[in-house]
């Protein structure tokens, strides 16, 4: 538990020390530190929430007219936001509701790491300071909730039903989390496809019924390749250099980018398959369970397309177990995860990873690349190690017929061998 007791006195550090810059330094220059613009409101993220609550209250619909938003924007939040319009809340509550936020992502990060190394405090200290999760609480996104609602699906894993009631909360509120319900595969397999079918169920009724609303949302969120994250990202980077890109070429692209995604999680597959049985320790630890949901979101939000990088705040969860991976001295994971670490370091600190290459000859337009590379590397570390430390029981198909490939020649040519 040294580990632990030392991330919760550095993350009393952090927070007493960034308090005491915005008091001596001011609110606009402390955060651009980290190379990023802040908003000229607090927490303008949830703004756009409140300014939802009287816009509904002026008898708009938030999500095609949110006319109480200082910028105009569109509320992109599912409807359940909406409700707070009911408690009376207005924009005058969004600072006091954005440190409320903050403070429970911050509660949330000591709920789950558990038995943590040294190293593991420092790695996941990192991380916490990071340009990405540090925008999402200067601007007081909802992914803060998202986040401290995982950390609970982690905390209460062992109680498989309470666990996937966090983890469909989370999606009620934003539909990716849904995809953290791969913590569950620890339960066994009766219990987790009993859970897996409920929870499909569940979101069906709930997509069925939000189907216009979501399309509202989807219509209403801006996107770009600057900030983001996702399988699109590259052909929007392209498509903002003014290279020709007809609706043809257009579609292709991002058709072609969809399927290169596929055919790596392919591969994952395959390299699993091929991989010598048993060679991980089948071992469940908190660890293990946050890695399964923080690549289970990262994964799955990369194939949306495009992620605002403040979404990287799922790879808080990815950091302790890579970590140990990467520190065994032997073992299968041991090159992988050291990728993957690195790659998730990039991706994290690339907002101030960027100015300094830039310095170099065309080092801008190349960091720009790099970062995207980062990303594809990432998402395909994260997939193949998720496949990877499945359990036995559901990977046992494909890995039994692997060693059986492997174990008939062997054995044919051992009687051959006797025979003769």
């Amino acid at each position: 538990m040294r580990g632990y007791r030392l991330f919760t006195v550095l993350v009393f550090i952090a927070v007493t020390a960034v308090g005491t810059l915005m008091t001596t330094r001011g609110y606009m220059a402390t955060w651009m530190m980290w190379n990023f613009s802040p908003m000229p409101q607090p927490f303008s993220d949830f703004l756009v929430i409140t300014a939802g609550a009287e816009s509904r209250r002026e008898g708009h619909d938030p999500l095609v007219d949110n006319v109480r938003d200082p910028w105009k924007r569109l509320m992109n939040y599912p409807r359940i936001w909406q409700q707070l319009e009911r408690l009376g809340v207005d924009q005058s509550h969004t600072v006091p509701i954005g440190l409320g936020l903050v403070g429970a992502f911050l509660i949330s990060m000591l709920l789950w790491p558990g038995e943590a190394t040294v190293g593991t405090a420092f790695v996941l200290m990192a991380g916490l300071l990071s340009p990405p999760v540090m925008m999402a609480m200067e601007r007081g996104n909802i992914e803060l909730v998202v986040f401290a609602l995982s950390a609970l699906a982690i905390w209460t894993v062992r109680r498989p039903l309470v666990s996937a009631s966090f983890v469909l909360m989370a999606m009620v509120l934003k539909l990716f989390p849904l995809a953290g319900i791969l913590i569950l595969v620890r339960a066994g397999r009766r219990r987790f496809l009993q859970i897996f079918a409920a929870a499909i169920a569940l979101t069906g009724i709930y997509v069925a019924f939000s189907y216009r609303d979501l399309l509202a949302i989807d219509n209403g969120t801006p996107r770009s390749s600057i900030f983001s994250y996702g399988i699109h990202v590259a052909a929007f980077m392209a498509s903002e250099r003014k290279l020709p890109f007809s609706p043809a070429l257009w579609n292709a692209t991002l058709h072609g980018l969809r399927i290169l995604a596929v055919l790596i999680l392919v591969a994952g597959f395959a390299l699993d398959r091929l991989r010598p049985a048993p060679a991980i320790p089948e071992e469940e630890t908190p660890h293990r369970d946050a890695f399964r949901l923080g690549a289970a979101i990262y994964t799955g939000t990369f194939f949306l397309g495009n992620n605002w990088d403040y979404r990287m705040i799922f790879l808080l969860f990815i950091l302790p177990q890579l970590w140990t991976w990467s520190t065994h001295r032997s073992g299968v994971l041991r090159l992988p995860a050291v990728i993957t670490l690195l790659m998730a370091g990039t991706s994290l600190w690339s907002w101030c990873i960027e100015p300094r290459f830039a310095r170099l000859p065309h080092g801008a337009e190349a960091w720009v690349w790099i970062d995207e590379v980062a990303n594809w590397l990432l998402f395909a570390g994260l997939g193949y190690l998720a496949i990877a430390t499945l359990p036995a029981w559901l990977t046992s198909f494909w890995r039994r017929r692997a060693v059986a490939a492997v174990d008939e020649p062997v054995a044919a040519a051992q009687s051959a061998v006797s025979t003769s």
